[in-house]
């Protein structure tokens, strides 16, 4: 890459972002000092808005770079997708040299601090947007892309890249929630001239296969370093005809990733597969006369089903988890340019509603599930919505499985489970014949008991949800009262340990008062212990088992109500609004 292609980066940012990008604060600076800020704040845009497929002016009110920014320049939550972009952008006038490393360790203090929500940290940009980024720390499934994009043509420093990579590490632990994008000249380039454009794909499609009629479709096995790439270049805008983007480390993709990693071959055998829709696809002529390897140019691509696999096999790799490069997918490519209107909508909506079996499936074959229903009904006269499918009873009239599931994990004597539930809930009933579900549901699993742990669990998450919708709450209580639910819960039911939840003539109107002041009592608790810890990300802290068995030690219980205790946040009411 040359100065050309930096003037043409500069010439493409000026014509799309002049009229959009906030420079206000850079009245009165010297012309070549205006001009450097507003690149760098345009390329951190372009950036943004081709990964996320966002509007110009849309990542153009996302700036934030300016004097007290903390080294970041542009934040992007993108609610669809559950992303939030982070990026520290450079604009290189030489053309040549990389961000020297002192500016990426401020980037990365910056991000330690975004997410811990230090926000005195920060300008008045950054502030003013407090109530959108809140939503984002507070997103449980959100994902960071940790960002450098600078027009250098220079690799990265390894100290700097490596500074980076442990805030990576930081962040996934222990689950993976970010990856790292660096982009450079190269990588800008070819980004400003992909902007609002269509997705064009070369494919290498191996022992591939078509179909003719009545629609053109080819299908074969793509490989996962294929894939990765992308995803890799063109983020979650692969998915924008699909009803669902990549949603993180959900039970399943957790397990693809396990696979990837450690099995890699036999990934082709797991997984279903993928299916993309094609403007049109065009067979190259090198190889035509062999069915083992397939070169296709596919224009106007959408992975309209598969959003899942495609996600996790680049993270796998993005990971460093090498062996996943080897594994391989089934795909399928479907022309429409011959199909009839609307039959984009059909394939995607069949794709990903036929045939769907949840883990939770497996779990109603356990006979205890269909004992808890009837005794549940027999008992009480309550429904228990344990099948896919089972309507879901009013709060009053029952629960469902999954409320049993996330309550009878949080009673359990020791801390893990309320942090693998909160982890991924799917993981409690993934072998109906082991722990943890056995240690859960097993013949000794009262009706009476499991139905009043529910009724317990709603009282606390009221709390908490009350709280979790203020905005810079003391101590970050709000953010704590999200990401702490299930420890909090814990914690409640511990000191509740003199109370017979098993028993028919359990009240609950009897204990509500207490428990909603054990509740606050135990948010205010950890959420003091937090505020000394320094930076700490609470989304990947309440699913860490080893910290929270730790901080367990420092939580009280049997809280001495008789004494006349009343929580700090029944006291004085306004110190948190």
């Amino acid at each position: 890459m040359s100065e050309i292609h930096s003037a043409r980066i500069k010439s493409k940012l000026k014509s799309d972002y002049s009229d959009l990008i906030d420079m206000d604060d850079t009245v009165g600076k010297p012309e070549s000092e205006r001009e450097k800020m507003f690149l760098t704040r345009a390329q951190g845009a372009a950036v943004v808005r081709q990964l996320s497929g966002a509007t110009a002016e849309k990542v153009s009110s996302c700036v934030v770079d300016g004097y007290g920014d903390n080294g970041i320049d542009v934040v992007y939550y993108d609610i669809k997708s559950s992303i939030c972009y982070v990026v520290q952008s450079k604009w290189v006038h030489k053309g040549s040299a990389s961000p020297p490393k002192s500016d990426v360790l401020k980037f990365v203090n910056g991000v330690r601090d975004l997410v811990s929500a230090k926000y005195e940290k920060f300008n008045g940009k950054v502030r003013r947007a407090v109530k959108y980024i809140d939503m984002a720390l507070k997103d449980t499934d959100v994902h960071f892309e940790i960002i450098i994009a600078y027009t250098g043509s220079e690799k990265i420093s390894d100290e700097a890249e490596g500074c980076i990579d442990d805030l990576v590490d930081y962040l996934n632990d222990p689950l993976a929630v970010s990856r790292k994008r660096i982009y450079s000249q190269k990588e800008i380039y070819g980004i400003i001239s992909k902007n609002n454009t269509d997705i064009d794909l070369d494919v290498n499609l191996l022992d591939w296969g078509t179909i003719g009629d009545p629609y053109r479709a080819y299908y074969g096995r793509v490989s996962a370093d294929q894939i990765h790439k992308w995803y890799s270049e063109y983020g979650t805008r692969l998915f924008d005809s699909n009803i669902r983007n990549f949603k993180g480390d959900t039970d399943v993709n957790i397990d693809m990733q396990a696979t990837l990693a450690e099995e890699p071959g036999k990934f082709w055998y797991f997984n279903n597969g993928i299916t993309i829709l094609c403007n049109s696809i065009e067979k190259r002529a090198i190889g035509a006369g062999s069915r083992g390897v397939g070169e296709f140019l596919c224009k106007g691509v959408s992975v309209v089903n598969g959003a899942q696999t495609v996600g996790s096999l680049s993270g796998a790799i993005a990971s460093g988890f090498e062996k996943a490069n080897s594994a391989e997918v089934i795909a399928r490519f479907i022309s429409l340019s011959e199909c009839p209107s609307g039959f984009s909508k059909e394939v995607t909506t069949a794709t990903n509603t036929q045939n769907k079996i949840e883990r939770r499936d497996f779990a109603s074959l356990d006979e205890n599930q269909e004992r808890l229903k009837s005794e549940l009904h027999l008992d009480l006269g309550k429904t228990y919505a344990y099948k896919s499918g089972d309507p879901v009873p009013r709060k009053e009239d029952g629960c469902t499985l999954e409320e049993a599931v996330v309550g009878l994990s949080c009673h359990y004597s020791e801390v893990r489970y309320s942090t693998e539930v909160k982890q991924a809930i799917g993981r409690m009933w993934k072998d109906k014949s082991r722990p943890p579900y056995t240690n859960l549901f097993n013949d000794n699993t009262s009706a009476i008991m499991m139905w009043n742990v529910v009724r317990v669990m709603r009282e606390v998450d009221l709390v908490l949800g009350l709280e979790s919708s203020k905005v810079g709450a003391v101590n970050r209580m709000d953010h704590v009262a999200v990401h702490g639910n299930r420890f909090i819960l814990h914690h409640v039911f511990k000191n509740l340990e003199d109370v017979q939840l098993g028993d028919r003539s359990f009240e609950l109107s009897s204990y509500a008062e207490r428990i909603r002041a054990t509740t606050y009592y135990i948010l205010e608790s950890v959420s003091v212990l937090i505020s000394g810890m320094g930076s700490v990300y609470l989304n990947n802290l309440f699913k860490n088992h080893k910290k929270l068995g730790a901080m367990s030690d420092d939580i009280p219980v049997n809280v001495d109500y008789a004494g006349g205790y009343t929580p700090r946040r029944l006291r004085e009411p306004t110190l948190f609004d």
